[in-house]
């Protein structure tokens, strides 16, 4: 999966940085040429392609270019937002669908240090505007940890069961339309058991699998048959920041 990424995100990274650079250029004064600032958004592109996909996964390295991004714009909050807008939308666009679930913690722990590294910088020059940062956008755990983030990247899958579930089957999260297809609204799909909402036979086929996944720690895709359709299932090992296996990705 490694390659299929960054060889997508390698051919776009032009684009994504034009993007970025386009956001923050109707909302904030750089004090660099347009030509070169487009140049400095190339380079910081291709460093956070290089975080997202490294191994071992080293997110900190995220924080120094949130302190470029705020030496190269005026310290505005609304440059630390409109960073994490684009970034959080053009670094999975076009992605299959597995490949962003399994993205997923390692964007929002990036966006989590990228925003530390931003208040950080500014905290320096100006105290009051720290604090009026980290009022607007919880930087740390919090932010990384963010439920918005984890519900944008879901509902932009395209798949007809989209479900994050951990070692115990409980649903963690879940595409809206995923819900809806069990009759249920997200509050109340998200938080119950996944095998409870299938057939004995088949929910014991598929923990069977998911066991299988956070024991080896490698996607795996089998076909099963129920209630007359026969299902093209997909299992994503998610990682964490240390590279445990801490929840599986279902996609059918």
């Amino acid at each position: 999966m490694r390659s299929q990424v960054h060889e997508s995100l390698y051919l776009r990274r032009g684009a994504i940085a034009q993007e970025w650079h386009a956001a923050l250029d109707s909302a904030c004064s750089a004090p660099l040429p347009p030509e070169d600032l487009l140049q400095h958004f190339e380079d910081l592109t291709a460093q956070l392609i290089e975080v997202l996909l490294s191994n071992p996964y080293r997110s900190r390295v995220a924080g120094a270019i949130g302190t470029s991004v705020a030496e190269l714009c005026s310290p505005i909050p609304r440059a630390l937002s409109l960073t994490q807008e684009v970034l959080a939308a053009t670094l999975v666009r076009d992605l299959p669908n597995e490949c962003v679930l399994a993205l997923q913690p390692r964007l929002s722990s990036l966006l989590g240090e990228l925003a530390s590294g931003f208040v950080q910088s500014l905290a320096a020059a100006n105290q009051e505007l720290r604090q009026d940062l980290e009022e607007h956008w919880q930087v740390g755990e919090e932010l990384q940890q963010s439920e918005e983030t984890v519900r944008s990247l879901l509902n932009a899958t395209t798949g007809d069961v989209v479900v994050l579930v951990d070692g115990d089957g409980t649903i963690l999260d879940a595409s809206e339309s995923t819900a809806g297809r069990f009759g249920k609204s997200i509050d109340e799909f998200v938080g119950s058991s996944a095998w409870d909402q299938l057939p004995p036979e088949t929910a014991q086929r598929r923990m069977a699998r998911v066991d299988e996944v956070l024991r080896t720690g490698k996607p795996i895709r089998f076909e099963d048959y129920r209630a007359g359709i026969w299902f093209d299932n997909i299992l994503y090992p998610v990682r964490d920041a240390r590279g445990e296996v801490v929840r599986v990705a279902i996609l059918a």
